[in-house]
């Protein structure tokens, strides 16, 4: 009984000193970038010794899978806030998808922008239980559009809602993280204008002849 209570307290430190360090790093995020964040800087704002990270992890690139997990819910959470509401037109669906998907993203730059670049230099932080809930939830997101899909004219409706939030996901993923970089200076507008063009954009697809 008694060894097990040990075990049990050794497990429940071992995940409150795992949230503190990934709560640490999304602090980091927010001023810096991952690449140029220390194991020191994360032990320091999560109030543990370097030790105590070396016991639990082999480096900083150890800790994204639980980043990625982390994103992934409290992305499900705005999303399932997200598809509660349902706007009188498709025009007013767009923006309201459209200002919130960029305020979201926005406020979670630095977690972003280092899950999107090391997934893709690191796909196996990436499980197929993640991405397949990714994939439902865009698919989610394309439902809002086909809400109103008698103001649809596309040829195909499901299809051309795949496409818009394809296009609305990147147009503000590449505009929000890498803004002052290649195609994203295509776009010199501001944040405000550049995403009621890229609102006017979608529905002048999904309205096309």
């Amino acid at each position: 009984m008694q060894a097990d209570s040990i075990i049990e307290a050794k497990q429940v430190r071992s995940q409150q000193t795992q949230k503190k360090l990934l709560d640490a790093l999304n602090s980091c995020l927010k001023q810096d970038f991952f690449e140029h964040i220390s194991i020191a800087q994360i032990t320091e704002n999560a109030g543990v010794s370097v030790g105590t990270f070396y016991r639990r992890f082999k480096n900083k690139e150890a800790l994204l899978p639980y980043l990625y997990q982390d994103f992934g819910t409290q992305q499900r959470d705005w999303v399932l806030a997200l598809t509660t509401e349902k706007q009188a037109t498709l025009a007013q669906q767009i923006t309201y998808i459209v200002e919130n998907c960029c305020h979201f993203l926005s406020n979670n730059a630095g977690v972003l922008r280092t899950l999107h670049l090391n997934a893709r230099l690191y796909p196996e932080i990436l499980p197929t239980s993640q991405l397949n809930e990714r994939s439902q939830e865009y698919r989610e997101i394309a439902a809002m559009l086909m809400q109103h899909a008698q103001e649809i004219t596309h040829r195909s409706p499901q299809m051309a809602c795949d496409m818009a939030t394809f296009m609305m996901i990147n147009g503000l993923i590449e505009k929000i993280l890498y803004g002052d970089l290649t195609p994203a200076i295509a776009s010199p507008l501001a944040m405000e204008e550049h995403c009621q063009q890229l609102s006017a954009m979608l529905l002048s697809y999904l309205t096309q002849q």
